[in-house]
């Protein structure tokens, strides 16, 4: 072996150690130049790698290049001999970008796919040697190598994570019956993933509207426009077509605009149910062209789980409202009014607060029924619900006890206030008229009420005071109207 050989060999050698030591692309690809330079005589050096898309030629690291020329990306389909180079995978005699001689461009090539292509000058007439253009080949190639292997390990990392983050979906989805919470911890999960990006989840039932459940990242998007798309935007098409949608370049579509204020790139991804499109998982970039091929995998495996918590939430929800409420009155039934007094209980207990007590034994019902008809009187108990729930607090509780009896959880109300809201639904009451053959007459019922603590002090006593209270009145003809 002559001593130029020797020379390139032991370049080699130790070019091989340092591209092979690096664990960032940024950084290998720095360390080419460095070599190139010191040991092939490149005054002027650049690497061109392909994009996601692979239709451009975008410069990643350069020496000696103007930076106007370095930032402009080259498309793959033009005639350059950058391009050329890469598309033949034949090295090529280029004028490089801002320069008048003759360039090197050699392809890099690794498991028979071309990564990009290596651009080197000498900065002078002459240009390379065999031994220098040997090298700069051979470089080239271990560089592809490097860059392969790391591109690997960081799509076994993503995979890993990936499928990380789907399993902390499940679990949550499994897990987690609070709306609110489950929302925000799945939007959590893929702002995590999705890095840089804006992440919400958009519910849209097919009767009710539309809403945020929660969202990731540094910005919102504002209702309006969510609504404006839906109504006749990109939002609105995904979930009618209930098929992904991927915007890439938001600017080059203003008569569809954005849902995030300042997007680039925008991914629509729509949580399908049997009874259809039960909202969207929308992923946000600001740069254009920025989700990746497995970032539209990973959104849809993640809408898939999101699509089933969504749909369980509601199942549980409409059996809790089932197994909680009277079918005729949609008031609360017995049973769930005893939680909800247990409740409350433990609540005035700890905080030192009142609440009362009322229950209503409607008058004549079997009368109504035996004379009006049973849908009539069907609906006069609706429209008795109907009137009280009207006059109580959107914290109060109404709830249908048994057959006739209705019965009111008033919190934080001492017994002058129960008194006072007897009162006014007395008043509704009397205003309700039932239709009897021989003429109206108004509706009437017995009362009772207690307060706690004055009455007792747990719901035991209290429950059944308020009955017996309440039979009394009866007995006693109290109350009527």
């Amino acid at each position: 072996m002559d001593q130029a050989s020797a020379h390139y060999a032991t370049v080699l050698q130790q070019a091989a150690q340092l591209l092979g030591s690096g664990k960032d692309s940024a950084v290998l690809l720095q360390q080419l130049l460095l070599i190139l330079r010191n040991h092939a005589g490149a005054q002027r050096a650049a690497v061109f790698m392909l994009n996601g898309s692979g239709d451009q030629l975008v410069c990643r690291a350069q020496h000696g290049l103007r930076p106007e020329d370095a930032g402009a990306p080259l498309l793959l389909k033009d005639n350059h001999g950058i391009a050329l180079a890469v598309r033949t995978r034949v090295s090529q005699m280029v004028t490089a970008p801002g320069g008048s001689l003759q360039d090197l461009v050699t392809p890099m090539t690794a498991r028979d796919g071309v990564l990009g292509a290596l651009l080197t000058g000498t900065g002078s007439e002459q240009g390379f040697g065999p031994e220098e253009m040997t090298l700069i080949s051979l470089l080239a190639a271990e560089t592809a190598v490097v860059l392969e292997n790391l591109r690997l390990q960081n799509a076994e990392r993503v995979r890993f994570r990936q499928l990380e983050l789907l399993r902390l979906m499940a679990r949550s989805a499994a897990t987690t019956t609070e709306p609110a919470q489950l929302y925000a911890t799945l939007a959590e999960l893929l702002g995590d993933s999705f890095e840089g990006a804006q992440v919400a989840l958009v519910l849209s039932p097919p009767q009710g509207d539309l809403s945020l459940a929660a969202c990731a990242g540094t910005e919102t998007p504002p209702m309006e426009r969510l609504l404006q798309s839906r109504q006749s935007g990109l939002l609105g098409q995904a979930l009618r077509q209930r098929a992904p949608l991927l915007v890439e370049d938001c600017a080059a579509n203003p008569a569809k605009p954005p849902c995030f204020l300042s997007s680039g790139t925008e991914l629509y991804v729509p949580l399908v149910g049997e009874q259809g499109a039960l909202g969207v998982l929308l992923v946000a970039h600001k740069e254009a062209r920025s989700v990746q091929k497995d970032d539209l995998s990973l959104a849809q495996a993640a809408a898939d789980i999101a699509a089933t918590a969504v749909r369980n939430l509601r199942l549980t929800a409409e059996l809790q409202r089932l197994t909680s409420t009277d079918a005729l009155t949609n008031c609360y039934n017995q049973r769930h009014f005893q939680i909800l007094l247990q409740q409350e209980m433990s609540r005035a207990h700890r905080y030192h607060k009142p609440f009362g007590m009322l229950m209503l034994d409607l008058r004549g019902l079997g009368e109504i029924n035996s004379t009006v008809g049973m849908e009539s009187g069907d609906r006069l108990l609706q429209q008795v619900a109907h009137s009280m729930r009207t006059r109580l607090r959107s914290h109060d509780t109404l709830a249908r006890y048994v057959a006739d009896r209705f019965v009111m959880l008033l919190p934080e109300v001492d017994a002058e206030g129960v008194t006072t809201v007897l009162s006014k639904l007395h008043g509704a009451l009397q205003r309700i008229e039932v239709r009897f053959p021989s003429g109206p007459r108004s509706l009437s019922a017995s009362w009772a009420a207690v307060t706690y603590p004055q009455d007792g002090t747990n719901e035991g006593e209290l429950l059944k005071l308020l009955l017996t209270r309440l039979d009394q009145a009866k007995a006693q003809g109290r109350g009527k109207a």
